[in-house]
């Protein structure tokens, strides 16, 4: 039988799309089976103020510290931190956020078997196999499962491996010379060894002009997207 796994989900950036990919969240990330703590880092405005491409300022909202915590109802948040958007470049704002809920983590005196780094606006295809990924990790402890779905040829927004080996996907904006988060995934399985699996069909969803949410840089299968 296997065992009960320890694990840590961090969720970083702007909610924007959460209440839509929250039950997806609950039925296929957060696993219950499992001791399962959540990292919650993110703005009072749900979207980016200053996203005019994507739409977003127009339909953002600035919600209370108590409307924040009850969008996560039922979930097992140990830590959430909640700052005002300062509108810095995104891909700065990123890699702070990132560094930011790393230092959380690392605060902990937990030790994870696994963690997770997911976002607030993502879908999965399926149960994330929490067991089987550890029993994989056992043999090879430098993978770190991503997510399908890429952008530029690698998927940086939804990852699964050991806590030791997060320590360097994590902190990789410090690790190599560039804040792409893209880039700095191929130079650390360049510079530390580290391995990649696709094994986890994502998609984004988005936000459109109309404010209907769409469906975006998906690997999914036809017939799950269907669903939604």
């Amino acid at each position: 039988m296997d065992k009960k796994l320890r694990i840590a989900i961090l969720l970083p950036g702007h909610l924007r799309t959460w209440r839509y990919c929250r039950t997806n969240f609950l039925e296929n990330v957060y696993d219950p089976q499992h001791s399962v703590d959540v990292f919650v880092d993110t703005y009072y405005n749900d979207f980016r103020t200053d996203m005019y491409a994507k739409h977003e300022k127009h339909f953002a909202k600035h919600l209370s510290a108590l409307e924040i915590i009850e969008l996560f109802t039922g979930i097992n948040v140990i830590s959430c931190h909640i700052e005002q958007e300062n509108n810095a470049d995104a891909g700065d704002e990123q890699k702070r956020k990132i560094l930011q809920i790393l230092r959380n983590l690392e605060e902990q005196e937990n030790e994870y078997d696994l963690v997770v780094r997911s976002r607030f606006d993502i879908l999965v295809q399926e149960k994330i196999d929490y067991s089987s990924i550890y029993r994989e990790t056992e043999e090879e402890p430098n993978l770190i499962h991503l997510g399908k779905g890429s952008v530029n040829g690698i998927n940086d927004m939804f990852a699964v491996c050991r806590s030791k080996v997060f320590s360097i996907y994590g902190n990789r904006f410090n690790l190599v010379n560039t804040v792409d988060p893209h880039r700095s995934l191929f130079q650390i399985e360049r510079k530390y060894g580290v391995k990649y699996k696709h094994s986890i069909p994502t998609a984004a969803v988005r936000i459109g002009a109309d404010g209907k949410y769409r469906i975006e840089k998906s690997d999914m299968l036809p017939e799950v997207l269907e669903k939604f």
